[in-house]
């Protein structure tokens, strides 16, 4: 048993560390929403993404409506450069056999792949396809059960 991890000076400590905490209010920004249930951690990232380029907006969170700052078309996009990504990047290790993804990216020109996935924009004409662009995703309807005894399968 370590009791010097439940020290009254430690304790003292993490209260000081969380004083405040208990009067934080949850904010429901006027942000884009994702609109399907696969998206999620592309949202995440693009938040990301956007604030790292304007780190000044973080200051606004939860101020005003931030929809202008990404839509469903940039995310779609998103999807589709971090898929080339994946596969590139499992390609390379697949044909060097090195699993480390930090020393893949040694390679000057998978960085730069990194660098184009994460900071690359839709071309003005590309859109996403009908089916996903501001369609909210429904679950699939259950499939009607047959009534009485089923045949041996």
């Amino acid at each position: 048993c370590n009791g010097a991890k439940y020290s009254p000076a430690n304790i003292a400590r993490w209260k000081r560390a969380v004083s405040g905490l208990e009067n934080m209010q949850a904010i429901d920004g006027d942000v884009p929403k994702q609109q399907n249930v696969y998206d999620c951690g592309l949202y995440v990232l693009e938040f990301l993404l956007f604030l790292l380029r304007q780190p000044d907006q973080l200051s606004t969170l939860g101020l005003t409506s931030h929809q202008s700052w990404f839509d469903q078309s940039i995310i779609t996009h998103r999807r589709v450069q971090m898929r080339q990504l994946v596969s590139r990047l499992l390609d390379e290790g697949r044909s060097t056999g090195q699993t480390d993804v930090s020393i893949l990216l040694r390679d000057q020109a998978l960085r730069a792949a990194v660098r184009e996935a994460l900071t690359s924009e839709p071309p003005a004409t590309e859109s996403a396809p009908a089916w996903e662009d501001n369609v909210p995703w429904h679950p699939p309807k259950p499939k009607a059960r047959p009534v009485g005894p089923q045949p041996p399968v």
